[in-house]
């Protein structure tokens, strides 16, 4: 008998900012939401706006990335910054390895893959 791994293709819609959200709604409790508005402003890709039930909200400034390599993370959160308008910040990109991590987490940011 020969046994073959199998995989499943599938597809990958939406933006890395949109799954996070996705993912997100999934594991915020009841009467919790998150919504995305996309933004074009120069280094700002939109704003991230969770609420609680008690009508509490955080609004964060969302960057998405096609790589972010750990050399890429001081410019990255300048970057960020500049058109955040002092909210936390949120950098997303499909995947970020370690050390990248404890970059953007020694330089405050939030983020998500």
């Amino acid at each position: 008998m020969i046994m073959y791994h199998v995989t499943w293709n599938r597809e990958i819609t939406g933006t890395p900012a949109d799954r996070l959200v996705q993912t997100l709604r999934k594991r915020l409790p009841t009467g919790w939401k998150a919504t995305l508005t996309h933004s074009e402003a120069g280094g700002l890709d939109g704003i991230l706006e969770v609420k609680g039930p008690d009508g509490s909200a955080a609004a964060f400034a969302v960057a998405q990335k096609r790589r972010l390599d750990p050399r890429d993370v001081p410019r990255a959160v300048l970057q960020l910054q500049g058109t955040a308008g002092g909210r936390p910040l949120l950098l997303v990109a499909p995947f970020l390895g370690p050390r990248t991590r404890a970059l953007l987490r020694d330089a405050g940011a939030s983020y998500g893959d």
